[in-house]
């Protein structure tokens, strides 16, 4: 008698109904694999800093001056603690670079005064921005571009941009958007999971302070 096929798909990726066995991963080799990308993306960034800090030098920029300029450049005059913000330092760091273009003329400064804000979000912005209250309402400092700072950097941005192009063919364009999402993950992380990882203990981690018999 010939068997009739079943009505209903089996369920599962196999004939059998069961999912195929993930080989198990110790956890040294989680470790072992998490700090080896970890090593890559520092000796990546590393890299690429040194390379394309060249071509800057040739214009007596650092990175971050150029970053700055470019920044205001693309999006407009930006306010001293976003900026901050953006490149993750300190409002010390950045306000160093600040005077330094200040003062080599690239940078203006702009006292503008900003609206009222309701009195839940003035308390928190006042510790962050250290604004000075005024009756027309906060006065913030905003930087913009001088007029020569406007031309050089419309010169040196379309170059720099193209040096990096140009290196970042070694990789497809696929690759290059995957490599910027993965990038984009990894600063925001996860705290469930980073929360859960850094309170177990893994089978192959000693205790500090532990030596075992016969080795120092």
């Amino acid at each position: 008698m010939a068997l009739k096929a079943s009505k209903w798909p089996l369920k599962g990726p196999n004939s059998a109904g069961v999912r195929p066995h993930r080989p198990y991963v110790r956890e040294k080799e989680k470790t072992s694999r998490a700090y080896e990308a970890y090593l890559d993306i520092l000796d990546t960034a590393a890299w690429l800093e040194e390379k394309y800090t060249r071509q800057l030098k040739t214009w007596e920029l650092t990175m971050m001056q150029f970053r700055v300029m470019d920044t205001i450049y693309r999006e407009g005059p930006q306010h001293l603690l976003e900026l901050s913000r953006r490149f993750q330092t300190s409002k010390q760091n950045v306000g160093y670079v600040i005077e330094r273009l200040v003062g080599c003329g690239c940078l203006q400064k702009e006292i503008a005064a900003l609206p009222r804000i309701s009195p839940a979000r003035s308390k928190q912005q006042k510790a962050e921005e250290k604004a000075e209250a005024t009756p027309q309402g906060r006065r913030v400092l905003f930087l913009r571009l001088s007029k020569e700072g406007e031309r050089f950097i419309a010169y040196a941005s379309p170059r720099h941009r193209k040096l990096v192009k140009a290196e970042m063919r070694a990789i497809e364009g696929r690759e290059q958007q995957t490599v910027s999402r993965i990038l984009r993950k990894l600063r925001e992380g996860d705290p469930i999971r980073f929360l859960r990882e850094i309170r177990m203990v893994d089978a192959d981690e000693k205790p500090w302070g532990v030596v075992q018999a016969g080795k120092p």
